[in-house]
């Protein structure tokens, strides 16, 4: 059975230069086979599912011997991350968000 830290220190490697602007989040589940999970902003672009195709199957490469399955989703923001999220976070972009300034400025 592969180890927790195996597969995400795997997908992580292997998203080094890899990752879109649209790429919202990738999480990873080892349970019954690997899976990683792709979630995007807005609609899949076919060069951007390639990539993370390219992606799990350097995972699979790593993890010889593990069936690697990608799952590309589309999760549009602010579309919560966590409903989707499987057993661990390889990796989450930041995501703007409205903030109030700690005090006001004055001209």
């Amino acid at each position: 059975m592969v180890q927790r830290t195996d597969v995400l220190l795997a997908v992580q490697a292997a998203l080094l230069g890899a990752v879109p602007r649209a790429l919202r989040a990738v999480t990873c589940g080892w349970t019954d086979g690997v899976v990683i999970r792709f979630m995007f902003d807005g609609e899949v672009d076919p060069a951007n599912e390639k990539d993370m195709q390219a992606v799990a199957a350097q995972v699979a490469s790593e993890l010889s011997g593990e069936k690697v399955t990608p799952d590309i989703i589309s999760v549009d923001y602010p579309g919560d991350l966590k409903a989707h999220g499987l057993e661990g976070w390889a990796y989450m972009r930041r995501e703007s968000i409205a903030f109030k300034p700690l005090r006001e400025t004055r001209v």
